[in-house]
C-alpha cells in the first residue's frame, strides 16, 4: 500500500464528507419532493370539484352569450358588467381542408409542415390568401366570445364564504363564486 501524504489525506477526507453531504442532500431533496407530491395531490384533490363547476359556469356562459349574441352585442362587441366584461367579435382561421398536406408537399412549403406528417395549421394562420389558395384551404371569419372577471380575486370568498362548491347548477351568490378570467 502507498502511503499517502498529509495533503493527500486531508483531501481524501474532504471528499469522504462531501460524499455524505451529497447523500444526505439527495435523500432530503428525494423527501422533499414527495411531500411536495403528496400536497399536491390532496390539494388537487379538494381544488377539483372548484374546477369542475368553473369549467360548467363558463360553459354556461358562452351557451347564454351564444344563445342571446342579440340581445348582449347589438350595440357593442363589449359589455362591460359589474362582475366583468363579455366579448365578441370575428377573427380570421385557417380552413382545415383536406389535401392540404400533400399540396403543401408539391409545392415545398415545409415551414408549414410538422414531419409526423401533419399540416402546421399555426404557420399557415399567418399566410396570405394566395398561397392558402394553391394549397387549397383558404380564411373565413370565425365568431369569437370571451369573458373577464373583474371580481378582486383576494375577496373573493368575504366572510361568509362557502366551504365546497355549490352542488347545483343554479345560480350563485357572489360569495360562491370563484375569481376567472379566460378568452375564449
Amino acid at each position: 500500500m502507498t502511503r499517502r501524504t498529509p495533503l493527500e489525506i486531508t483531501a481524501d477526507s474532504l471528499l469522504h464528507e462531501i460524499g455524505i453531504m451529497r447523500a444526505e442532500v439527495a435523500r432530503l431533496e428525494a423527501a422533499a419532493a414527495q411531500e411536495v407530491a403528496q400536497v399536491r395531490e390532496r390539494w388537487e384533490e379538494k381544488s377539483r370539484p372548484w374546477r369542475a363547476q368553473k369549467e360548467r359556469l363558463e360553459r354556461r356562459l358562452m351557451e347564454l352569450m351564444k344563445a342571446e349574441r342579440q340581445a348582449f352585442f347589438a350595440a357593442a362587441d363589449k359589455v362591460t358588467l359589474p362582475h366583468g366584461v363579455l366579448l365578441h367579435g370575428w377573427r380570421e382561421s385557417v380552413v382545415k381542408a383536406r389535401g392540404v398536406l400533400e399540396k403543401l408537399v408539391a409545392l415545398g412549403w415545409e415551414e408549414a409542415i410538422i414531419r409526423t406528417p401533419q399540416v402546421h395549421w399555426e404557420v399557415l394562420e399567418g399566410w396570405p390568401e394566395e398561397k392558402l389558395f394553391a394549397c387549397g384551404t383558404r380564411k373565413q371569419r370565425k365568431e369569437f366570445f370571451g369573458f373577464e372577471v373583474t371580481m378582486d380575486p383576494t375577496n373573493a370568498g368575504g366572510a361568509g364564504a362557502a366551504a365546497g362548491p355549490p352542488a347545483s347548477d343554479g345560480p350563485l351568490d357572489e360569495a360562491e363564486m370563484p375569481p376567472v378570467r379566460r378568452e375564449f
